[in-house]
């Protein structure tokens, strides 16, 4: 851990900024006059707001942990294989997981990014093994995913996706009639909740990540009961 961590009290306005200024000005050089400004305002409130969310999770038996070390995207982008060469993120993201890391899988990850903040988690684009184990345990209890996907919607955590088949996938054709037929063409299943950029601003912003872990509970679990079977 990263001892004398302050309390999270919000995201400043300059944080925000700073991401505006960064967006127009992609190089190393005004990154590197710039520093300073994002470790003050973006990279420490993000390592209080894990550490302020991990624990309440943990308070509550959510099985998340928030690592101010492990748990922070870099903000340097990988430009081997990308025609964009823009060396910086225009965002910060930082994920609460089961051991604290980014390298997990069914994780709640945290964006902050003028007019684009979210607190999001689940299976983003999985592995074709793990995606074809999602789908053998919807094809085997349609009724209980459906019930999971309703305890999302109740909990204002709706499940969404962003991309699906036009047809069901080899060897479901025989499921069109199932209550969970339009879920078995999905790629991804992930919840995300948007705020307002002065939402992010405020100390309240920890319990309302934690507030998104609870409510997104039921799809982690499901997705880890799938990988641990």
């Amino acid at each position: 851990m990263i001892p004398n961590l302050l309390p999270f009290t919000g995201f400043n306005p300059a944080a925000f900024q700073f991401l505006r200024d960064l967006s127009m000005n992609n190089n190393r050089e005004w990154f590197a006059i710039h520093k300073p400004i994002y470790e003050a305002e973006l990279l420490g409130p993000m390592r209080s707001l894990l550490n302020d969310a991990g624990q309440q999770c943990q308070m509550e038996g959510i099985p998340l942990l928030g690592d101010p070390k492990k748990g922070l995207f870099r903000i340097y982008r990988d430009t081997r294989f990308s025609t964009d060469k823009s060396p910086y993120k225009n965002h910060i993201g930082a994920v609460l997981s089961r051991d604290g890391g980014t390298k997990g899988i069914g994780d709640l990850y945290i964006h902050i990014q003028p007019g684009e903040t979210f607190i999001g988690g689940g299976y983003w684009h999985p592995e074709p093994d793990l995606l074809k184990k999602f789908r053998e345990r919807i094809s085997d209890d349609p009724h209980g995913f459906v019930r999971m996907v309703q305890i999302l919607e109740g909990a204002e955590m709706p499940l969404i996706t962003d991309g699906a088949l036009k047809r069901l996938p080899k060897g479901y054709e025989q499921e069109s009639e199932s209550p969970a037929a339009d879920f078995l063409k999905w790629k991804s299943f992930f919840c995300m909740k948007k705020f307002p950029d002065e939402a992010a601003q405020t100390p309240h912003f920890a319990h309302e990540v934690t507030n998104a872990a609870r409510a997104m509970l039921p799809l982690l679990q499901y997705g880890w009961e799938i990988m641990s079977g």
